[in-house]
């Protein structure tokens, strides 16, 4: 999300004392409410039917004193309120056609958030899914999606917009699927979420109302925070990934030897220089290493990011070897050194401190970088710091054997891109 100009000042540490509620009633609405009680905090809650909502929240907390009010009441409400969080939205299981979807989620979110701001609200999150992310999302996930678009035109220093994206939820009285493993017998339920979640991501909602809480305790929160179980050290997973390496690290110097043997004699005979491009990059817990590719440039391409290296500094060998991919098979030696993995984030160069750091606060030096990823699939590359640091995190948080499967497939498919050479700012653009 971005920051629009340079007034207003960023909100103080520990400054957020009164917070309203949308949705409290519900699975992670009571799991929240729960702890932010317990922290101190005082509510507000607004709710499309307040006297159920009063009557269910007394009965949880008799000894607390909760406003509760409908979304008529938003101005007083939100009078003295520090920051909103807003889980309410209209489900896949409430029915209903893409207008009333829209209505509930998009409309309604930004009527919430443009009072917020006129009241002096700091800040506002935005409780959102993963299905907003899908190119063929379904209603619920694109009134999310269309609701996370018009939130980003709004955030800026003095109001702060953060999105908590969570996966699947499964948890007391959730619905979904997933809630029938959380409630099988002699741990078997914890068996059986940790191999669900080897393949995609889940996430309880004790983690999601805590991942909320740090969203308001944070004096510099995310723009998003991707809430999903961790993987297990030892996982099915991480299996599958060592055996996606394994296959990858043997294939290179058979079944790929030809190309590999063709790509290197290319090289030697059309341009001066060696046959590798090695390169140091930042992975695993921001530890440097040699990068190691084929040579795609002529001699005397400067030392940049790839966005900043104009295409009249690649050969015409190069052009090829970088359409087809090729460039990037001398990276078994990383992935057999452990440096790299097949999937991950693509991994940076020490001098661009810009995308190091947005990584770093969005914990993306916790996985191993990868020759393909997300970011790159998605087509964002390293010009956009912020934004790639994001999908890093989106893949770091959701990663799981279905997500691998269909970076792998779109890599192979030609989806997206690698390094893309040349920008507007590139050195030697022809």
């Amino acid at each position: 999300m971005n920051d629009h100009g340079s007034q207003g000042s960023p909100v103080d540490a520990g400054s957020v004392k009164v917070v309203a509620i949308t949705g409290a009633c519900g699975v992670v609405g009571m799991c929240l409410v729960d702890k932010l009680l317990s922290k101190g905090y005082e509510l507000r809650v607004f709710s499309r039917d307040a006297d159920s909502t009063q009557k269910k929240l007394a009965e949880r907390h008799p000894n607390e004193s909760i406003d509760v009010g409908t979304y008529g009441d938003k101005n007083s409400l939100l009078s003295g309120v520090d920051a909103v969080v807003h889980l309410a939205a209209r489900n896949n299981d409430q029915g209903g056609d893409a207008p009333d979807f829209i209505r509930d989620n998009c409309e309604l979110t930004l009527q919430l958030a443009r009072a917020a701001e006129q009241t002096g609200v700091k800040r506002f999150v935005f409780a959102t899914t993963t299905k907003a992310l899908s190119l063929n999302a379904e209603a619920y996930g694109a009134s999310k999606a269309q609701a996370e678009s018009e939130l980003n035109k709004l955030s800026q220093p003095s109001f702060r917009i953060s999105l908590a994206r969570m996966a699947p939820v499964y948890g007391p009285g959730s619905r979904g699927k997933v809630r029938h493993l959380a409630g099988l017998p002699l741990g078997l339920n914890k068996l059986a979420l940790t191999a669900v979640r080897s393949f995609l991501p889940i996430v309880s909602v004790e983690r999601v109302a805590k991942g909320i809480v740090s969203l308001l305790e944070h004096d510099q929160p995310l723009e998003e925070l991707c809430l999903a179980d961790p993987l297990s050290r030892i996982s099915i997973h991480g299996i599958f990934v060592a055996i996606m390496n394994a296959v990858f690290v043997l294939a290179v110097p058979t079944i790929l030897a030809v190309p590999v043997i063709v790509s290197a004699l290319a090289i030697v005979l059309t341009s001066k220089g060696g046959v590798f491009f090695v390169q140091r990059r930042v992975g695993f817990k921001q530890k440097s290493f040699n990068c190691r590719k084929f040579r795609s440039m002529r001699a005397g391409a400067p030392v940049r990011g790839t966005h900043e290296v104009g295409t009249a500094y690649v050969t015409k060998v190069g052009g090829v070897l970088r359409k087809l991919k090729l460039d990037e098979l001398p990276q078994a030696i990383n992935v057999l050194f452990r440096e790299m993995n097949l999937i991950g984030p693509r991994p940076c160069l020490e001098k661009q401190s810009e995308l190091i750091n947005e990584r770093d606060r969005y914990r993306v030096f916790d996985v191993r970088p990868g020759i393909t990823g997300l970011g790159q699939v998605s087509g964002v590359d390293m010009s956009e710091p912020r934004r790639l640091a994001i999908h890093d995190h989106r893949y770091a948080a959701f990663r799981g054997i279905l997500l691998d499967i269909k970076i792998a497939i779109a890599t192979v498919l030609g989806r997206g891109f690698g390094d893309p050479v040349g920008g507007k700012n590139a050195s030697g653009t022809k």
